[in-house]
């Protein structure tokens, strides 16, 4: 999934950029051109990740001009099936309530929360069912989810996908900022706080952040919660977050996801 998130994220982040700051060694509204290009002259059939992508950069993706291939969630489905699908709908401006099997993906992913607020174990699962289920409208046991959230927190402030595992990561902390973004009680504040020392701990002090997927993620993260990536506080060796991400640029309007 994180690789063919790649482009969709980044397009996110070139968005948000934009409208930031003020000069940059990159030009913002170019790369975004440059990688809408390359999606829609590459892909016959728009995935739900380049879907997003296009979307983001402001693309009418329901306007019957590309074959999307997004489909009903199959048996058995994990929390980001329905997440993939509730929002697939939404960008198409569709209600994610009545699908063409007549099924309410909604209720589906709803139900399966749990008594301790928990959609699943994995924290990525729930943090994407938190946010599909918000972007829907639906408002039923926020708390709870917040609360379980919570309680997946590694001793750093940031989040793993393992609950066994000691250490945090970055691009599952990034995500869970995204959800807690949608917060603004006092336990979210703090959990947002936390996540983003994290997260500056990462860049600063490790080469946690080697890739262009965990860079987008991050950056998309803390533009979401109003964090300044331009401050000197996020500045590394001179460079910035964005200045980095921009490394991994390819002349075709793609980007590469190691250097």
């Amino acid at each position: 999934m994180q690789k063919k998130a790649l482009l969709s994220i980044t397009i996110a982040v070139i968005l948000i950029v934009s409208a930031m700051l003020p000069t940059l060694a990159f030009s913002p509204d170019d790369i975004k051109a440059e990688t809408v290009n390359y999606i829609t002259q590459n892909n016959s059939a728009i995935s739900f990740w380049n879907m997003s992508a296009l979307y983001a950069a402001g693309i009418d993706v329901a306007d019957g001009s590309f074959e999307i291939e997004v489909t009903e969630p199959v048996a058995s489905p994990m929390p980001t099936d329905y997440a993939k699908y509730i929002f697939s709908q939404l960008m198409q401006n569709k209600n994610p309530r009545k699908s063409n099997s007549g099924t309410d993906y909604t209720k589906q992913l709803s139900k399966m929360q749990t008594e301790n607020g928990s959609f699943s174990n994995p924290a990525n699962q729930h943090i994407w069912a938190m946010l599909a289920l918000d972007a829907a409208g639906m408002q039923d046991n926020r708390q709870n989810a917040l609360l379980y959230l919570s309680s997946l927190k590694k001793a750093d402030g940031g989040y793993s996908e393992s609950q066994n595992s000691e250490a945090s990561y970055a691009d599952v902390t990034a995500m869970a900022l995204v959800a807690l973004s949608r917060y603004n009680d006092d336990t979210a504040k703090s959990l947002i706080s936390d996540a983003v020392d994290s997260l500056r701990t990462a860049w600063l002090e490790s080469d946690a952040l080697n890739n262009a997927n965990t860079l987008s993620t991050v950056i998309s993260a803390l533009c979401a919660v109003d964090e300044d990536i331009f401050s000197p506080q996020w500045q590394k060796d001179e460079r910035t977050l964005f200045d980095t991400l921009c490394e991994f640029k390819l002349e075709n309007g793609s980007f590469k996801y190691l250097a």
